[in-house]
């Protein structure tokens, strides 16, 4: 998902003509989904109005929980492993931070 907020990132200078107050396209509200480090300094500009990140640790903790219920004959269902959203005002926030990468 991050190839598509790269895209609009590279079409955009950058994420430079998306500035609100004197960017070719001031007018376009844009979001993102995942991290990166475009995408991370788009957010804290304020060119992205934020991005959803999903929640690695979850997503391991949770593979692995589900892999010894099913080695142990136990049922096993789809779990949702959380997902997160973040903007200029709380990206560097602990709980946040630790689950964006590079």
């Amino acid at each position: 998902m991050d190839h598509a907020v790269n895209g609009v990132i590279s079409a955009t200078a950058d994420a430079s003509q998306l500035d609100r107050d004197s960017g070719r396209y001031k007018d376009l509200l844009v979001v993102g989904f995942d991290a990166g480090t475009s995408q991370k300094d788009a957010v804290r500009s304020g060119a992205f109005l934020g991005s959803v990140t999903q929640d690695p640790y979850q997503m391991g903790y949770q593979a692995v929980t589900l892999t010894v219920q099913a080695a142990h004959s136990d049922s096993v269902a789809d779990v949702d492993t959380g997902s997160h959203w973040y903007d200029s005002s709380n990206i560097d926030d602990e709980d946040i931070s630790v689950l964006l990468y590079d």
